[in-house]
């Protein structure tokens, strides 16, 4: 995918060598890297059964009413309310307010195939929400993580899982979150539609959100933690 018309480490010619050497100046390289505009070859989220890969890098053309799928399945996200695209010096991100913002699948589709994972690049200071449908990843004070129709999915957080949500998402600060062992394989567009049940809608930043179809081990956990990180997900 090419962007900015800059070379990004994907696909598409490098206008920004020089045709007698094919080299980019060391300046150069360090101001691409820096920006996000180019990435280490073959670095990326885990392939193997990505179901859907929201990204914000693939929001900006068809925002405000698209977020499309970078996975191959093709299922765009259709926007609910009005998430404000805030554009920053480093990755952008999408905004969310506590009362009518949200998103949720465009047809019918399983995130996960029955048992898998769900995770986001989040950040949020919120005392409660409820992430996906009725309902995955509900938390408030007297109740710090509870679920209902999804199994018993565990929590983690940068990679280590936490006793619940409530004591430790809420920081401010940008984090690689995952939902594994989701159990469910509805096609039902609500199921899976993120952040709308009445006074739990989050108000948070969102920079990506991807489903897989079985639970994701520590490696492969370790490898998406990795990718965003090194790419800026996790940076102010």
């Amino acid at each position: 995918m090419k962007k900015y018309g800059l070379n990004n480490g994907y696909i598409g010619k490098d206008r920004l060598r020089s045709f007698a050497s094919g080299v980019l100046s060391q300046h150069k390289h360090a101001s691409l890297r820096q920006g996000n505009l180019m990435r280490i070859a073959g670095s990326g989220v885990v392939p193997e059964g990505l179901r859907i890969n929201y990204s914000v890098e693939s929001v900006s053309d068809q925002y405000p009413s698209t977020w499309a799928d970078s996975s191959g399945a093709g299922v765009d996200a259709t926007m609910l309310g009005s998430p404000e695209l805030v554009e920053t010096s480093g990755i952008n991100y999408l905004a969310f307010d506590a009362v009518a913002d949200g998103f949720e699948p465009s047809s019918g589709y399983s995130f996960t195939n029955g048992t898998g994972t769900v995770a986001l690049v989040i950040k949020t200071v919120d005392v409660q929400g409820l992430f996906f449908g009725n309902f995955l990843g509900a938390y408030r004070a007297g109740n710090k993580f509870y679920n209902n129709g999804f199994g018993s999915p565990t929590f983690h957080m940068d990679t280590v899982q936490k006793t619940n949500i409530y004591d430790h998402l809420r920081t401010g600060n940008w984090h690689y979150v995952e939902f594994k062992n989701v159990q469910n394989s509805s096609t039902t567009v609500a199921t899976w539609r993120f952040s709308k049940y009445n006074s739990y809608e989050i108000q948070c930043d969102l920079r990506a959100v991807i489903a897989y179809d079985h639970t994701l081990t520590a490696e492969e956990s370790q490898q998406n933690y990795n990718f965003y990180l090194n790419s800026g997900f996790l940076s102010d």
